[in-house]
């Protein structure tokens, strides 16, 4: 969908509804993100050298309004067909943050693509950031681009004779959680869902974050306008989403002390989900166990996508 058509349809809705939880329907935010699956995806995939025991690969291709995206693709060898996980940074980040797992996930048998976020990694541009309240449109694309990417990087892997299209998971982290949910309620081709560190309600975000770019936003707007931040970004809030991954299988994960994405607002996130679900707390903030938390979610996976994964997979 062009992207004017995003703040059209965000104006038509804030015009039209009351202030109200239920202003927005999944119906009318997900047309959102509708887009021409039989665009031409333009790949290309340049060898990664002297990598043992897997082919790993830098992969470019087009995205939804010509945006072209940066990732890495790793797959194991043999002809597969392989199962597929889908992996989104947080915020700040980039695709390099999943690098160490590849030498212990892929020889296990499955296929990974990590892609860099609009503004991030390769993607990056000096002085832009995703989150900026001087561009709140661009912005607002931005986030959008990022779900509509990841549609891209499922027809890509749906493509592949290597790849199961039947078992295509995600792994999202922070903001990668936040947008991930978003992707994973519009994305039904993705088998299954781990979210790490997200959370659901922007008005809860941003009243409570610790992100510097959130307590800016409180010192220079009033709690209404506020209120009206959150609104504009209901395309991208997880609350009207992660309800309808089900009955797809979904793993929450979250930290008890969580100030970044904060605990009310991970709250709000199990809140709005259906099962089949799970859920754990760590005794952590934002940065949970790395060690623990990989070995219960590459296993969870594991389980859902019918692979073997390593038991020193975590570490």
């Amino acid at each position: 969908m062009a992207k004017r058509v995003i703040a059209a349809l965000v104006f038509l809705a804030l015009v039209a509804a009351p202030a109200t939880a239920q202003e927005f329907s999944f119906q009318t935010l997900s047309r959102i993100y509708d887009y021409d699956a039989a665009a031409p995806l333009n790949e290309t995939l340049e060898p990664v050298p002297q990598i043992q025991g897997f082919d790993a690969y830098k992969l470019t291709y087009t995205s939804a309004n010509n945006e072209r995206v940066t990732a890495w693709y790793a797959v194991p060898h043999g002809t597969g067909p392989f199962p597929a996980l889908i992996l989104l940074h947080g915020y700040g980040g980039s695709k390099d943050d999943f690098v160490q797992l590849f030498p212990v996930v892929v020889p296990a048998g499955v296929a990974l693509l990590a892609y860099d976020a609009p503004l991030h990694g390769e993607r990056a541009i000096p002085g832009r950031s995703i989150f900026d309240i001087n561009r709140p449109e661009e912005s607002l694309n931005a986030l959008v681009q990022t779900v509509l990417d990841g549609r891209r990087a499922v027809d890509f892997l749906v493509a592949r004779p290597e790849i199961d299209p039947k078992r295509i998971g995600f792994v999202g982290a922070s903001m990668g959680a936040i947008l991930g949910t978003v992707l994973c309620g519009v994305e039904e081709r993705i088998a299954c869902a781990a979210l790490l560190v997200g959370g659901a309600d922007w008005k809860i975000i941003l009243s409570k974050s610790d992100l510097p770019e959130a307590r800016s936003l409180r010192e220079q707007l009033t709690e209404e306008q506020l209120a009206e931040v959150a609104r504009f970004l209901a395309p991208v809030d997880p609350i009207y989403f992660v309800g309808h991954i089900s009955p797809r299988p979904l793993l929450l994960q979250f930290g008890k002390n969580d100030t970044v994405v904060p605990v009310q607002a991970n709250r709000a996130l199990l809140n709005a989900a259906n099962e089949p679900v799970e859920v754990d707390w760590y005794d952590s903030g934002h940065y949970l166990p790395t060690d623990v938390v990989a070995l219960r979610v590459l296993s969870w996976l594991a389980a859902r996508l019918n692979v073997g994964i390593p038991a020193g997979a975590g570490g």
